[in-house]
């Protein structure tokens, strides 16, 4: 091995090492992420919002807040 090449295992080392942390932390960011299921008073209070701002029409409203409730 030549002089300059000395420090290319353990720089390889360190670049590997770094990529593995940076992939673990993406990863538990995004199971941390991930919602829990909203309980079923913050469903019919987003449905009812919905409702208020024309984003769904009654029938639509009726029909979820009878799927929610069955839940």
């Amino acid at each position: 091995m030549s002089q300059g090449n000395w420090a290319f295992g353990p720089i390889f080392a360190i670049v590997g090492l770094i990529l593995t942390v940076v992939f673990v932390l993406v990863v538990v960011g995004a199971v941390l992420r991930v919602r829990k299921p909203r309980s079923k008073a913050e469903r019919l209070a987003k449905l009812d919002s919905l409702l208020a701002n024309g984003a769904i029409s009654q029938a639509e409203h009726a029909e979820a807040r009878a799927v929610i409730l069955r839940e």
